[in-house]
């Protein structure tokens, strides 16, 4: 290990301690906020002895504090892991479930389930939501996969996940302008969301998807990173693209569409005399888009031929 890797390992562990040592700060103070004010000392005393002496402050921490703490810790890792995958796969750093519409797809399909039966008098569980909200986002993320395969650039396909998103937001809307106040009231109320209610059979639904969720993540790492290099890199390390991405069948240089002889002319040229490589119009990291997704799509027998 050189100095540099060693400079560039020390920050990183200095980085996740100091983030590790400011979540621990942050729970201390979100146990203590509230109605009813908690001492550090006697946090530490419940959390870690267990101590039942203030029976009200025992119960305050363990059955309404930290189940909430503990679900928005979780939550929120797995919406970042998330968030790094919807990006990864739109190769889009403003990817998310907002912009592509999969939120507002979740949030149709709930209030379709909250109209037709709550305001029936038909109860159903938090379970059912969670099912509902889920469809939802499939569907919504099912339209946009749909259109992946439609559409070449990832800026327009992020733009027909919003049109996506707006097409859903306005069903719903007009859905609700036939609900009962107290379904509106219970829509939005679900819409903002909340931890209110949390306990620690919540929490242990929560842990256990989001772990088995992480650990699947963790082993796709490698293919995750090496497409993340570039389409030609991760196709040239074994990983199969279509598993990420569906991208177009038509070869184009410059969105002209070129015969597979005209590319390996290109190839040459790119590849043989590199100094050529500004035949290429656009900036080099436009270029380098250029070799790692257009390059990509060319079958491999064409390469023997150069």
């Amino acid at each position: 290990m050189n100095y540099n890797e060693k400079k560039k390992h020390i920050r990183l562990i200095s980085s996740f301690v100091i983030l590790l040592i400011v979540v621990v700060l942050l729970v201390f103070i979100n146990i203590n906020n509230g109605s009813v004010k908690l001492g550090v000392t006697k946090i530490i005393d419940i959390i870690i002895r267990k101590s039942k002496d203030d029976i009200t402050s025992y119960h305050i921490i363990w059955d309404i504090r930290l189940p909430r703490i503990l679900s928005a810790l979780l939550l929120g890792g797995a919406l970042s892991v998330s968030g790094f995958l919807l990006q990864t796969f739109f190769n889009n750093p403003i990817a998310g479930p907002f912009v592509l519409g999969i939120s507002s797809g979740a949030k149709l399909v709930v209030s379709l389930m909250m109209i037709m039966f709550i305001g029936r008098g038909i109860n159903f569980g938090s379970g059912i939501m969670i099912l509902s909200a889920f469809i939802g986002s499939m569907i919504s993320m099912g339209f946009i996969l749909a259109v992946a395969k439609k559409v070449r650039h990832m800026s327009v396909l992020v733009i027909c996940g919003v049109m996506i998103g707006y097409i859903c937001s306005a069903i719903t809307d007009f859905v609700v302008t036939f609900a009962d106040d107290s379904n509106i009231v219970n829509l939005r109320n679900w819409s903002m969301g909340s931890f209110s209610g949390m306990n620690w059979s919540n929490v242990s639904v929560i842990f256990t998807v989001v772990t088995i969720s992480i650990i699947i993540v963790f082993f796709m790492s490698k293919p995750i990173g090496a497409y993340q290099m570039g389409e030609l890199y991760a196709k040239n390390m074994g990983v199969n693209i279509k598993l990420f991405r569906q991208g177009p069948k038509d070869i184009r240089l410059n969105d002209t569409k070129i015969s597979q002889k005209e590319l390996i002319g290109t190839l040459n040229t790119v590849i043989f005399c590199p100094e050529d490589l500004q035949l290429i119009k656009g900036t080099p990291s436009g270029r380098r888009r250029f070799l790692d997704m257009e390059i990509s799509q060319t079958s491999a027998i064409y390469y023997h031929q150069l």
